[in-house]
């Protein structure tokens, strides 16, 4: 008995699935600090006048969303950013222990986005800016950092003058009234022509709700090229840079990091690539088989190509191939390989262990994909806007799509689907519904998706019901993800 899904749930599962990240699965936001140099008022190429940037308000502290742009999410703008040696982007690439101390929090890149005491407010017996000073780690970011920007999303406290910078050891100033919040996502950085020899890039970006982004969880810019002095290297000319982010390679359902047990991929799984600069643009496959190149961009395994999905600057979805362990290995660290147009990345290296199993969602965890014979999704009625949704009832079947399930019974080449013929997963997986055992009918490969496993199963007679109902799949001493879940009503 293989369930299959309808056009519309398989549309929905492509993009709201494979094709586009869930922003709580990473935190993709990062936190930097601008001058002057690249937001003021009169200055080229917008012109922004006080009232625009907060400049009638500026103020040790001040942490309002700049006015323009609170009033312009989603418009597309240029900044300029500074020139080498006087710099208008800077990232933190460390928090000062004493910042944590302080309070509200107990983060510190936390408390100063809350202008905590000594961090543009007084008290705590300190004065407001009496952690601001000679900061270790503030980075002046050129042409070559910011080009890393690209696909990223940025949360940045705006200041009204300049950053003052040390070299020898690198540190910097935070002391000084501030314009307020921005936050915005990097499209493009291009060369800057017209203007000094000396300047640096053009960066193209679409405004954000900096409320939003601010408010939620947000990366230190850690792989930031730090520079030897105010004036070396000379760097004006945003080369394209391809780079793997640290733990950047996740299994492509549970987008686990590093230390949990889902956070490996297992050959023939989709696993999520992130990074910066991965592709020039967003495409996606067009159907199965998958190619191993789009767009001039291609993922090596072990220097095994991988059948890719998606690309986009700042993510890849691809298949792990299936012959990318050792014959008999249950588990290792393979060597993943990102080239644009003949720019390769850093190799990094990735875990992979022959089972890692994951249940896909609607969204960073939660809602299961999981489908009724009819169909529809086996969640609340009404609760996933665009799609027919049905609680699954005790006694009822299911189809549970998942991936990392492992090797299975009849090979399949990497890229392909399995609908010439069905292929059982080697390891019987243990399924329960509300912490009850459910019965497992099949488990193997979905007809219609490449590395996607359907793993059809009994709704317990005697499961708990409830719009939240968790669903797990156990497999070779490997749990999914507890938090997923499915609505059952009789």
């Amino acid at each position: 008995m293989i369930f299959r899904c309808s056009w519309t749930v398989l549309l929905a599962f492509l993009t709201s699935v494979l094709l586009l990240t869930p922003q709580a699965a990473r935190a993709q936001n990062l936190f930097l600090v601008i001058d002057e140099d690249s937001i003021d008022n009169g200055n080229p190429p917008n012109f922004f006048g006080d009232v625009d940037v907060n400049d009638d308000i500026a103020r040790i502290g001040q942490r309002r969303p700049l006015r323009f742009f609170a009033q312009n999410a989603g418009s597309v703008i240029a900044l300029h950013t500074g020139e080498v040696g006087d710099e208008g982007w800077f990232a933190l690439k460390s928090i000062p222990a004493s910042w944590n101390r302080t309070g509200p929090t107990g983060d510190g890149l936390r408390n100063f986005l809350l202008a905590g005491p000594g961090l543009g407010s007084e008290g705590n017996g300190r004065g407001s800016e009496d952690l601001l000073d000679k900061i270790p780690d503030v980075t002046p970011l050129r042409a070559t950092g910011l080009k890393m920007l690209e696909g990223r999303r940025v949360c940045a406290v705006v200041f009204d003058s300049d950053v003052s910078m040390n070299y020898s050891p690198l540190n910097g100033s935070l002391k000084g009234a501030n314009l307020g919040l921005v936050a915005f996502e990097v499209l493009s950085v291009t060369r800057l022509r017209g203007f000094s020899t000396s300047s640096l890039p053009r960066v193209e970006i679409r405004i954000l709700s900096a409320e939003e982004i601010c408010n939620g969880p947000l990366e230190l810019f850690l792989d930031a090229p730090v520079p030897q002095s105010s004036s070396e290297p000379f760097d004006v000319d945003p080369r394209v840079t391809v780079t793997i982010h640290r733990g950047g390679v996740v299994n492509g359902a549970s987008f686990a990091p590093e230390g949990r047990p889902t956070h490996a991929a297992a050959p023939g799984s989709i696993v999520t690539i992130f990074g910066t600069g991965l592709a020039p643009q967003t495409v996606s496959a067009s159907g199965a088989p998958l190619p191993s190149s789009l767009r001039g961009v291609t993922v090596t395994f072990n220097g095994r190509p991988a059948p890719l999905f998606f690309v986009s600057s700042g993510q890849i979805n691809a298949q792990v191939p299936w012959n990318v362990l050792p014959p008999g290995a249950d588990s290792g660290h393979v060597t993943v390989v990102v080239t644009r147009d003949g720019v390769q990345s850093p190799p990094v290296g990735a875990p992979v262990q022959r089972v890692s199993p994951a249940v896909f969602t609607l969204g960073a965890g939660g809602p299961a994909v999981a489908v009724n014979p009819d169909g529809t999704l086996a969640q609340a009625p009404g609760s996933v806007p665009g799609l027919a949704t049905r609680s699954a009832t005790p006694g009822s079947w299911i189809a549970i799509y998942a991936t990392g399930l492992g090797a299975v019974n009849d090979g399949v080449p990497d890229g392909a689907n399995s609908r010439d013929r069905l292929r059982e997963t080697r390891l019987q997986p243990r399924v329960t519904i509300g912490g009850r055992p459910a019965r497992v009918l099949f488990c193997g490969l979905s007809p219609e998706f490449v590395g996607v496993n359907q793993v059809n199963v009994e709704v317990p007679p005697d499961a708990p019901l409830g719009d939240a109902v968790p669903v797990s799949i156990e497999l070779g001493g490997v749990t999914s993800d507890p938090a997923v879940t499915i609505s059952v009503r009789r």
